[in-house]
Protein backbone atom coordinates (compact mmCIF):
# COMPACT_ATOMS: atom_id res chain seq x y z
CA UNK A 1 0.00 0.00 0.00
CA UNK A 2 1.12 3.02 -1.04
CA UNK A 3 1.67 6.30 1.49
CA UNK A 4 -0.82 8.65 0.42
CA UNK A 5 0.53 11.38 2.68
CA UNK A 6 4.08 10.77 0.97
CA UNK A 7 2.98 11.19 -2.68
CA UNK A 8 0.99 13.95 -1.61
CA UNK A 9 4.01 15.78 -0.02
CA UNK A 10 6.43 14.99 -3.33
CA UNK A 11 3.98 16.48 -5.53
CA UNK A 12 3.90 20.29 -3.20
CA UNK A 13 6.19 23.15 -4.93
CA UNK A 14 7.03 24.77 -8.57
CA UNK A 15 6.57 22.57 -11.25
CA UNK A 16 7.96 24.16 -14.83
CA UNK A 17 6.61 22.10 -18.00
CA UNK A 18 7.99 22.30 -21.22
CA UNK A 19 6.60 22.27 -25.14
CA UNK A 20 7.40 22.52 -28.58
CA UNK A 21 4.83 22.61 -31.88
CA UNK A 22 5.93 21.98 -35.11
CA UNK A 23 4.35 23.18 -38.55
CA UNK A 24 4.81 21.03 -41.50
CA UNK A 25 6.34 24.59 -42.83
CA UNK A 26 8.69 24.18 -40.16
CA UNK A 27 8.06 27.12 -37.98
CA UNK A 28 7.94 26.09 -34.34
CA UNK A 29 6.34 27.58 -30.68
CA UNK A 30 7.92 26.90 -27.37
CA UNK A 31 5.82 27.28 -24.71
CA UNK A 32 6.69 26.88 -21.13
CA UNK A 33 3.60 26.31 -18.31
CA UNK A 34 4.81 27.15 -14.14
CA UNK A 35 2.77 26.23 -12.05
CA UNK A 36 3.11 26.28 -8.08
CA UNK A 37 1.08 23.78 -5.69
CA UNK A 38 0.76 24.15 -1.86
CA UNK A 39 -2.05 22.50 0.64
CA UNK A 40 -4.68 24.71 1.49
CA UNK A 41 -3.88 26.98 4.23
CA UNK A 42 -7.27 26.66 5.72
CA UNK A 43 -8.04 22.60 5.79
CA UNK A 44 -7.80 22.50 9.29
CA UNK A 45 -10.58 25.17 9.47
CA UNK A 46 -13.05 23.29 7.32
CA UNK A 47 -16.05 21.44 8.70
CA UNK A 48 -18.95 19.23 7.07
CA UNK A 49 -21.90 18.14 8.82
CA UNK A 50 -24.82 15.54 7.52
CA UNK A 51 -27.98 17.70 6.27
CA UNK A 52 -25.76 21.36 5.88
CA UNK A 53 -25.94 22.07 2.51
CA UNK A 54 -24.57 25.18 0.79
CA UNK A 55 -27.38 24.25 -2.00
CA UNK A 56 -29.98 24.64 1.07
CA UNK A 57 -28.43 27.87 1.93
CA UNK A 58 -26.84 26.52 4.94
CA UNK A 59 -22.92 26.54 6.21
CA UNK A 60 -21.08 24.21 7.99
CA UNK A 61 -19.06 26.78 10.92
CA UNK A 62 -16.26 25.79 13.22
CA UNK A 63 -16.84 27.28 16.72
CA UNK A 64 -14.08 28.51 19.02
CA UNK A 65 -14.44 29.42 22.40
CA UNK A 66 -10.53 30.65 24.14
CA UNK A 67 -8.70 27.54 23.84
CA UNK A 68 -11.40 24.71 23.66
CA UNK A 69 -12.85 23.84 20.10
CA UNK A 70 -16.96 23.32 20.56
CA UNK A 71 -18.90 21.08 18.29
CA UNK A 72 -19.54 22.14 14.62
CA UNK A 73 -22.72 23.60 14.17
CA UNK A 74 -25.15 24.26 10.78
CA UNK A 75 -26.05 27.56 10.05
CA UNK A 76 -29.07 29.58 8.05
CA UNK A 77 -26.49 31.97 5.54
CA UNK A 78 -29.41 34.50 5.21
CA UNK A 79 -29.15 34.58 8.73
CA UNK A 80 -25.81 35.30 9.71
CA UNK A 81 -23.61 38.20 10.29
CA UNK A 82 -20.52 36.77 9.35
CA UNK A 83 -19.77 33.51 7.93
CA UNK A 84 -15.87 32.56 7.62
CA UNK A 85 -16.34 30.68 4.01
CA UNK A 86 -13.37 29.16 3.01
CA UNK A 87 -13.62 28.93 -0.79
CA UNK A 88 -14.04 32.89 -0.82
CA UNK A 89 -10.68 34.95 -1.70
Amino acid sequence: MKNLTRIGTSLLGTWTAQTQLSTPQGDTMTAFFVAHFMPDPRRAHGCSLINCSEVDNNVCMVHYESANKLPNKCHDIAREKDVAWSDGT
